[in-house]
């Protein structure tokens, strides 16, 4: 059978053309050319240089307007993020550069100084990362995208914040019109002290001013708008000692404040609606607290270990939560939301209480605990690291022990687990460093218990349970816990028989022993 002629062209034709697809569509290699202290690329239409490496030797250096007779026009991602471009200490950026691109000058830790000239209209957000020694950005005048004010960079109208310098010290003041914190604005800022935000910053994003090591003081605009503080957007600020808080502020982000070590107070303003997960967790110097009617939602951990802090108050006409002696539950009293870590002495918990929740009580200085009748679970990590803990108290519906609820309470001699109880998690009595003896109340032995449950605990610990329960003999094991002599059990008989028996042989060698040495006195005198 002869092919037929169509097909056989069609098929020819689809071959040509996936041949021609390819040349076109497959990138060839571009190679580097090279000017002066410049490697670089044509690109475009109409032609211009980008920019891909320096490889000068450093110092105050001034890009070139054109390269190889092409207009200067790109900086490459990365393109200074080489080992001749970590000696740049200044940059003066001609007015044929229109972009620079991310990280065009990453690591550059010698830069001291940047001028960005008029043509600039795009400007990577990370394009100097890293750069810790930065103390100035400036925009020539007639740029109309961007401006900088104090060394400080923004957009073309002053309404958003672009870059900090990361070496900028002392004083920063942020202008009423600026409405828009950019992402990272100030990342790597150590040195700043005093801040003053205006009145048009409406959010602080997450992580905008974390880590700022020499910030005292951050004060607000009589007028200011500002309505929420993101994640972590204060955290680690450990000098910290002041800050104003604005009358409007509905919400403060996970984390925002946590380890702000020399934070002493915080007046949460009425209208404030949500605290987030560890908000405060971890500022040592935080005295005092009242949480106002207005708050819907407080985080776990929101307050835990603000050592200073011995009492948490709430405003009566709050709906979501109740103080009671100074420690916060929620409003039926049927969880435990946070312990101060101040506490001293006694913590009674309510029969009401049902839930002890993740770390409420962690941290804290109490030396006693009373667990009231009603409480089914005693949460996750709850008394972690309550390095004062000596004595608690267990009602009789505990049900379950949490992971690490108990784990560092080096005091804890002695603990009895009610018959209620179900399970026992991992570690929930690790590093328990004086734990010598625990008593379980029940007959039964059907308890789920979590591995390392008494990890780091001294060799001589010993379980005990009722005579005639579940529970292994005197001698075995349960769950790596030696067992020793049973709850109620008297002394076996034949033990006591041994125990007199023994004595009575000691006495016996011991008379023996004295007759012979006599005798053989006698025996020498006669001689």
């Amino acid at each position: 059978m002869e092919p037929d002629p169509m097909k056989v062209f069609l098929s020819i034709l689809l071959i040509f053309t996936l041949l021609i697809s390819a040349l076109v569509l497959v990138p060839y290699e571009v190679s580097a050319l090279q000017d002066g202290d410049y490697e670089y690329e044509v690109t475009g239409d109409p032609a211009v240089a980008m920019i891909t490496a320096y490889t000068g030797a450093g110092g105050d250096i001034s890009i070139p307007s054109t390269l190889g007779g092409y207009p200067t026009a790109i900086i490459r991602y990365e393109a200074f993020n080489r080992a001749a471009g970590y000696h740049v200490t200044s940059v003066v950026v001609p007015s044929s550069v229109h972009t620079i691109q991310n990280y065009a000058f990453a690591n550059c830790d010698q830069l001291l100084e940047v001028y960005i000239g008029s043509g600039v209209s795009s400007l990577g957000d990370a394009a100097f990362y890293n750069c810790y020694n930065l103390e100035v950005l400036s925009v020539h005048i007639n740029n109309p995208y961007y401006s900088s004010l104090g060394g400080i960079l923004y957009n073309d109208a002053f309404t958003a914040l672009i870059k900090c310098p990361s070496a900028l010290a002392g004083d920063v003041s942020i202008p009423d019109s600026v409405t828009t914190l950019s992402w990272d604005c100030f990342a790597d800022c150590r040195y700043i002290e005093n801040l003053a935000i205006g009145s048009g910053i409406t959010e602080i994003n997450g992580y905008t001013f974390e880590s700022v090591d020499d910030l005292k003081t951050v004060t607000f605009s009589s007028s200011s708008q500002l309505y929420t503080i993101g994640e972590r957007a204060f955290s680690e600020c450990e000098e910290l000692e002041t800050f104003e808080v604005p009358i409007g502020l509905r919400s403060i982000g996970n984390s925002a404040f946590q380890n702000c070590a020399s934070l002493a107070a915080f007046d949460l303003p009425p209208g404030l609606e949500s605290i987030g997960t560890g908000a405060f967790a971890g500022c040592t110097s935080l005295a005092n607290l009242t949480i106002p009617a207005s708050v819907e939602d407080i985080g776990p951990y929101a307050f835990a270990q603000c050592e200073s802090l011995s009492w948490i108050d709430v405003d009566p006409d709050n709906q979501n939560f109740r103080g009671i002696d100074g420690v916060l539950y929620n409003k039926t009293s049927t969880v435990l939301l946070q312990c101060p870590s101040g506490k001293t002495g006694n913590l009674t918990i309510p029969d009401s209480v049902t839930e002890i929740s993740m770390l409420s009580v962690a941290g804290c200085s109490i030396t006693s605990v009373r667990i009231g009748a009603g409480v089914e679970k005693i949460g996750m990590m709850s008394f972690y690291i309550c390095t004062k803990l000596e004595s608690v108290e267990m009602g009789d519906s505990v049900e379950i022990i949490g992971m690490g609820a108990f784990s560092g309470c080096k005091f804890l001699s002695s603990i009895e687990i009610p018959a209620s109880i179900r399970e026992v998690q991992m570690n929930a009595f690790a590093d328990c460093l004086t734990l010598d003896n625990i008593t379980f109340l029940g007959s039964s032995a059907q308890i789920e218990v979590g591995t390392d449950w008494i990890l780091h605990t001294p060799s001589d610990l010993r379980g005990h349970a009722p005579a005639g329960s579940e529970f292994p003999g005197t001698g075995t094991t349960y769950y790596g816990l030696l067992m020793g002599t049973n709850v109620g059990e008297a002394p076996q008989e034949n033990d006591a028989t041994e125990i007199y028996l023994l004595v009575i042989i000691v006495l016996l060698v011991a008379i023996i022993a004295m007759s012979v040495v006599m005798l053989v006195l006698l025996m020498k005198r006669g001689r």
